[in-house]
Order: structure tokens, then sequence, then C-alpha cells
């Protein structure tokens, strides 16, 4: 069986994965193929020991919950949108460090295959600076990793 990891971002250029996805597993058989549809929601109080703090206070009323709630439903619709007659798994992983490292080590775990992400357009200083999520996860990625490029 092939095991696909699809990561997505929910932006406009990450759907165009799906449609990638969708035509290997066409082109591989429905049968032997299965898609992990895998988000990470970032948890930004990591940044500040304050923001940590209010974050938590704010979690007391369920907004963590809400976020993961969230991100499943955008993930069941585009499955249903996209991938409804592959075999498919929706996943919301917390991250506890870098993102590119949640998406190496869920793949590791797993025993994907493939990863397909999408590329952005970004202009400006910030790549440069920061270091995309791309970048980073194609040097840890323990498999193969598809860049579907953005649109013009």
């Amino acid at each position: 069986m092939v095991h696909v990891l699809v990561a997505t971002d929910f932006s406009n250029e990450a759907e165009a994965c799906l449609e990638y996805a969708r035509t290997l597993a066409a082109s591989l058989g429905k049968d032997n193929f299965k898609v992990t549809l895998l988000t990470v929601l970032e948890d930004i109080g990591q940044k500040s020991a304050q923001f940590q703090f209010a974050l938590a206070m704010l979690d007391s009323h369920g907004v963590r919950e809400e976020l993961n709630k969230q991100a499943m439903d955008e993930l069941s619709d585009l499955r249903e949108k996209h991938l409804k007659e592959i075999q498919v798994d929706t996943v919301v992983l917390r991250a506890a460090k870098a993102v590119h490292l949640e998406i190496a080590e869920y793949a590791a775990a797993k025993q994907v295959n493939l990863i397909v992400i999408a590329a952005h357009t970004r202009s400006g200083i910030a790549p440069m600076i920061m270091g995309g999520v791309l970048e980073k996860l194609s040097r840890e990625a323990p498999c193969p990793v598809v860049v579907i490029p953005a649109a013009k």
C-alpha cells in the first residue's frame, strides 16, 4: 500500500495538493492507496511566558479544543470535496516543536511513502530570515517530498 501524507495549511495553494493526490491514486490504483490529510496547529503561546499564561486562561474556556474542532471540520470538508473515493485519514497535530519536525516525525512513525506539500508565493525578507517549512521539511523528511508549485 502506498501511503501519501498531504500537509495542508488550508490555503488555496495547499488545496492543489489534493488534486495531485487524487491523480496519483487513480494512476496507482485506489485500492492500494491511502492518504493522510494533515495539518499542524502552531501554539503561538510557546513564544513568550506571558502569552502562555494568557493562552492557558483562555484555554480554560475551550479555545484550543474549538480550534482543533474547526481544523478537523476543515479537513473533513477537503476530504469530501477532493478525496471521497480514496481511503483518507484526517489528522490535526498540536505543534510541540517546529512544524517541519512534527510533519517529518509523523511521517516516519506512520511509514509514509511520500509527502505532498504546496509551495507558497512569498516575497520580501521574511522567508530568508525564518526559512520555510518546505525547505526544512525537504531536509528532515524520512521519504521523498513532492512540492506542488503555486499557481501563477
